[in-house]
């Protein structure tokens, strides 16, 4: 018969409550010389969006709240759309009247203006160089360290060797 010594221990809730409370307070538990540290500005300043947050506003308007601004960004992401078809609308027309038509795709252009890939200045040297009737392609701006895209990427055959099939 197997070993039934576990089930003859019991423990009552406040035994098991006592204990998770030491438990978390063990793990929670900093040294003097943080929780003595006199508050400055730049904590103030960090800590008071937070409690105004949390403290002054009780749950359900800051759930109201929620649910509000959920609705003015799919409202605002609605018209962001309009504003770049009606901008690949009026790239299309300057680049009919230049004086050779220019014959080209903005769809690259587009698609940056829409995902928010494309920096005002470039927008307004892309608008000005369809207007003078030259070309050019703006690049996209790039976020953080990383400026190469993961599709570039090719993995050693090393590292993948052993997967393939015989």
């Amino acid at each position: 018969m197997p070993d039934m010594d576990y089930l003859l221990f019991h423990r009552s809730r406040q035994e098991i409550e006592n204990d998770y409370d030491r438990d978390w307070e063990r793990t929670a538990l900093l040294p003097d010389e943080i929780l003595n540290r006199p508050m400055t500005v730049v904590t103030l300043l960090s800590c008071l969006p937070s409690w105004v947050r949390f403290c002054l506003f009780p749950g359900p308007i800051r759930f109201l709240f929620f649910r509000l601004s959920l609705q003015i960004g799919s409202i605002l992401r609605v018209m962001h759309r309009q504003l770049v078809l009606q901008g690949a609308k009026l790239d299309a027309a300057l680049a009919r009247k230049a004086s050779p038509p220019l014959t080209g795709s903005v769809t690259r252009v587009v698609l940056l203006r829409y995902h928010h890939k494309l920096s005002t200045i470039e927008n307004i040297k892309f608008r000005l160089a369809l207007l003078f009737g030259k070309t050019y392609i703006p690049p996209a701006k790039t976020s953080g360290a990383r400026q190469t895209s993961r599709a570039k990427e090719r993995l050693d055959p090393k590292e993948y060797d052993d997967l393939m099939l015989p």
